[in-house]
Parts: C-alpha cells; structure tokens; sequence
C-alpha cells in the first residue's frame, strides 16, 4: 500500500518499534509490511494521509420521483 502524508506525523520506523521516525508531508511511502500496513491505516483513519493508487467506485442511485396526479376539480354548490 502506498500512502501520501497530508500532516507530519511521528511514527515507528522498524517493526519492534524502537526507532521512530517523522514521516513527512507530502512525502509518499511504500508500506509493504504487515507492521508499516497498521500505521498507515492509523494515518489514514486519523486524516493524516491518503491511499494512493487505490481507486474506489461509489455507485450513486438517482432519487426516485412520483408523477404527480391531477387535482380533482370540485364543484361548489
């Protein structure tokens, strides 16, 4: 997965943690691990960065619209 940082944000470098790291705004990154696949789904999750190269369809139904009747003409009398 390759993610795009749209914030600074401090994170783990190796995967038992005991290097960190500032991945940087608008700075791309492979994360190919299971380790760096977590943190980048924390970034995504908080706003801090975006998925790149992954492409989402949303399917947009159109709003159903009734035909309107004809009032019935009363008489008065």
């Amino acid at each position: 997965m390759k993610i795009k940082m749209t914030k600074d944000s401090a994170g783990m470098a190796n995967s038992i943690g005991s290097v960190s790291m500032t991945y940087e705004a608008g700075v791309t990154y492979d994360m190919t691990e299971d380790w760096q696949k977590g943190i980048a789904q924390v970034f995504i999750n908080e706003g801090w960065a975006e998925e790149i190269g992954k492409i989402e369809k949303k399917v947009v139904k159109p709003k159903e619209t009734k035909e309107e009747k004809p009032k019935k003409k009363t008489k008065k009398g």
